[in-house]
């Protein structure tokens, strides 16, 4: 078994995959209540080249770039999409159903620094996004328009490839250091680290999102705030539909990016492909899906340690949970009077559990996400970030047979 999810339920939410040996995607659907229902049905492909997607057809250069995406529609003139590619794949432009034009620049590294909108002339820039990297990791985006009385400036921060929190700052248009208001937002996430809610200072939701399997995503009318962030490493474009993800771009639809892997077949059998489960895996880079190692002491991160804990006690994969508590108090022992436990910045401790339904029916299976550890290195009980499978009858110590009691993954 190649471990493809191959279907999603959930209440009034279903959604199902097929695939050929090449791990291409031959059938997908999902609700039609849902955006990018264009893409479901059958899919064809010319060795890994996607040809065609339901209603969506494509195009590729000789490199195999994606140059054209169409979407057909009834009694109406098609969408089309028109992509340019410089020698190194990245996308420097794109011209979208309407006619606008958009291009794209690149610092020497493969980040992208800006994005702009231009007017019919080709050269006015009505819009432009710039943007500000830490590494490899997006931390910043500013965006100045016409249509804008003012810029508007998010930063984020990031613990690893998981985003903590939002900042949206309005600046004034001719002192940038000059901040005219801000709001904070906290930033919900899955165990993945995929964002799935904004919370204010207040503790209300005021952004919430529904995602298929591999990431075609919607979210609440009444949002009062947005951020573009997706998959570890992916930021959303609406002018294309497609995540940018460093070296590439992604498009979820079909799970698929749409140039060659760089590494070439080194990663994956499939360069085109996303990673085998993105409920357990992400690419971040756009480079290495989940056949590639690991860095660090335990070689595998929090996806990793889930996945094997997962599969010890039973639970098939791509099971969804019955249950999710992403704020569950982290305590001292009980010997220690089970006091709530404070970081360094003396807020409270929170973790994330969740419950599955074992396949016999009978038995339920705790997920814990340790990511916090315990104690401090060289101290007396030192556990670094692990997980835990526990029964549902005893999540405190309980113990599953054949399960390992931590397992530990790099943080």
């Amino acid at each position: 078994a190649t471990g493809r999810v191959t279907a999603v339920h959930a209440t009034g939410w279903s959604e199902r995959y097929a695939y050929d040996e090449a791990g291409n995607q031959t059938h997908a659907s999902w609700p039609t209540t849902h955006p990018g229902t264009e893409a479901t049905g059958p899919r064809t492909y010319q060795g890994t080249r996607i040809t065609r997607a339901g209603n969506i057809r494509y195009e590729h250069d000789a490199l195999g770039r994606i140059t054209l995406r169409q979407k057909t529609r009834l009694s109406k003139k098609p969408d089309t999409w028109h992509y340019t590619w410089d020698t190194e794949d990245h996308l420097t432009s794109v011209t979208t159903p309407d006619g606008t034009h958009w291009r794209y620049s690149y610092d020497p590294l493969g980040r992208r620094t800006a994005k702009h909108r231009l007017a019919d002339d080709g050269e006015t820039v009505l819009e432009r996004v710039t943007f500000t990297w830490d590494g490899t990791t997006l931390c910043e985006q500013t965006t100045t328009s016409s249509s804008l009385p003012n810029p508007v400036t998010l930063t984020w921060d990031h613990q690893g490839l998981r985003p903590l929190s939002q900042t949206e700052r309005i600046t004034a248009a001719d002192a940038p250091q000059q901040e005219i208001d801000s709001r904070f937002f906290a930033i919900i996430t899955d165990l993945i680290g995929t964002p799935t809610e904004l919370i204010d200072e207040q503790g209300n939701i005021t952004w919430r999102t529904r995602s298929t399997l591999w990431g075609t995503t919607a979210w609440a009318t009444d949002s009062t705030t947005y951020t573009p962030l997706r998959f570890p490493g992916q930021y959303y474009d609406p002018e294309t539909g497609l995540h940018y993800n460093y070296f590439r771009h992604y498009d979820p639809e079909t799970a698929r990016y749409l140039t060659l892997d760089p590494l070439g077949l080194a990663p994956a059998p499939n360069p085109a492909a996303y990673v085998g489960n993105p409920h357990t895996w992400a690419d971040p880079l756009g480079l290495a899906p989940d056949v590639c190692p690991k860095s660090g002491p335990f070689g595998r991160d929090l996806a990793g340690a889930k996945a094997k804990a997962l599969d010890d006690a039973g639970i098939p994969e791509g099971t969804l949970p019955l249950e999710v508590n992403e704020y569950v108090p982290a305590t001292t022992p009980e010997w220690q009077g089970s006091k709530q436990l404070m970081g360094d910045d003396h807020k409270p401790i929170y973790y994330t559990e969740e419950v599955y339904e074992h396949p016999n029916g009978r038995d339920m299976v705790v997920f814990q996400d340790h990511w916090f550890g315990h104690q401090k290195p060289g101290e007396v009980g030192y556990q670094p970030s692990h997980v835990h499978v526990r029964p549902f009858e005893d999540t405190r110590n309980g113990q599953i047979p054949g399960c390992e009691e931590h397992y530990y993954y790099d943080r």
